[in-house]
């Protein structure tokens, strides 16, 4: 049967696909260019997504010659992960990117930072760590670039003594003396030091896991 093509100025083109073919429309309006069938999207049968409309980053997933999939971003920092039948946006952990031994998960680092502690803080190297805040002699602030769900993330620190002959030797202490709590969702302050004073050191490390 015929196939009428008609664009929204009033012209069309006819096109004949044979006897066998049902009737069918298609609309072309000039203004977006959209092809509609019968005043629906083209469905997926016939090379079209089925869907009139698709949210903003949502991303497509083949169904067959049914009408696509979808799969919103969901959460901030989720990627597609696959659960042997589809794809779903969820939380990736590092279990999920190496290859580690054994049964028992593996978790990466959610900040990590190396820094100079003396004179002019200054970071070396850092992974989710925005800057360093020197409180004071052996007193810092980690602030994180993205804060972590909350305060209830694991730390653990390391520091070169300042003594070269390892006469005092260098500690690192997750809270100050007077019991404040300092660690926080957006931030994590410790200092440095022995047990009798405080002293900055040249190389301070620390890795937060959640």
């Amino acid at each position: 049967m015929p196939v009428a093509i008609k664009g929204s100025d009033g012209g069309s083109v006819t096109l004949d696909a044979g006897a066998a073919a049902a009737d069918t429309t298609l609309t072309l309006p000039n203004t977006s260019g959209t092809i509609l069938q019968s005043g629906t999207a083209v469905t997926v049968a016939q090379g079209g997504t089925g869907a009139a409309t698709l949210a903003a980053n949502n991303v497509l997933l083949g169904n067959g010659t049914s009408a696509l999939q979808v799969v919103a971003p969901g959460t901030s920092g989720n990627a597609l992960v696959s659960n042997g039948t589809t794809w779903t946006s969820a939380t990736v952990t590092a279990s999920a990117l190496t290859t580690a031994s054994g049964s028992a998960p593996s978790y990466s680092a959610r900040a990590w930072v190396n820094f100079n502690g003396t004179g002019t803080v200054a970071i070396n190297a850092s992974g989710n760590v925005s800057s360093i805040t020197d409180n004071g002699t052996g007193d810092y602030t980690v602030n994180f670039t993205t804060s972590m769900p909350d305060a209830n993330y694991s730390w653990s620190y390391g520091s070169q003594c300042t003594n070269s002959g390892a006469v005092t030797r260098q500690n690192i202490f997750p809270m100050m003396p007077d019991g404040a709590n300092l660690v926080l969702a957006g931030s994590l302050r410790f200092y440095t030091g022995s047990t009798s004073a405080a002293f900055d050191s040249s190389i301070i490390t620390a890795s937060i896991f959640r």
